[in-house]
């Protein structure tokens, strides 16, 4: 069966893309049993309490799941690649280098999800604009996209010491550093 996959953002200007990636029934069904008594999940409107037992619920689930689900947060970079292009290209429109700075990211994005054999892409409304650039069809809202909330969350509140993750968490989500990667393409792309 073929791999659905899940995004979301999370902090300014995408810092961090939580990518959730299996087979739609394992997806529903950690989705299902994470999401409990909740209408939906978006940690941003739950409390406090209630963030931390998603999260927990989750990460709980997808250990079940190592081989079936992979949970990726996407740490972009885009802060630093348009600061650097803006230093380096001074003549150059801002709105073109954040263009090409966010298609890039996009084609980063697209080229991790190949990887996958993804053939379905869900993703909230901020991250459909930018997968547009690539010419992909994407879906939006929907469970992926709500379990690719919690990935983006607890690695944002993670990186800024708001929430700690146990030794055994750090296996099941998967960190990718894409700065790197996305600066050398804008500059490549700027110049």
């Amino acid at each position: 069966m073929a791999a659905i996959a899940g995004l979301d953002s999370s902090g300014p200007n995408y810092e961090f893309i939580g990518i959730v990636i299996g087979e739609s029934c394992k997806l529903k069904a950690v989705y299902r049993t994470v999401k409990g008594r909740w209408r939906r999940i978006h940690l941003r409107e739950l409390s406090r309490k209630g963030r931390n037992r998603i999260a927990r619920n989750f990460l709980s689930e997808l250990s079940k799941y190592r081989e079936e689900i992979h949970a990726i947060s996407a740490r972009t970079g885009v802060n630093e690649a348009l600061m650097r292009a803006r230093r380096l290209a001074l003549f150059t429109p801002k709105s073109k280098i954040r263009r090409v700075c966010l298609k890039s990211l996009a084609r980063l994005i697209l080229y991790t999800l190949e990887e996958y054999a993804v053939r379905e892409i869900w993703c909230d409304s901020e991250l459909r604009e930018i997968m547009g650039f690539t010419g992909v069809s994407v879906n939006v809202g929907q469970y992926p996209v709500e379990l690719a909330d919690i990935v983006a969350w607890l690695d944002f509140n993670v990186k800024r010491k708001r929430w700690t993750l146990r030794r055994k968490h750090f296996g099941p989500i998967k960190i990718l550093d894409l700065s790197e990667r996305l600066n050398s393409l804008v500059l490549k792309e700027i110049k």
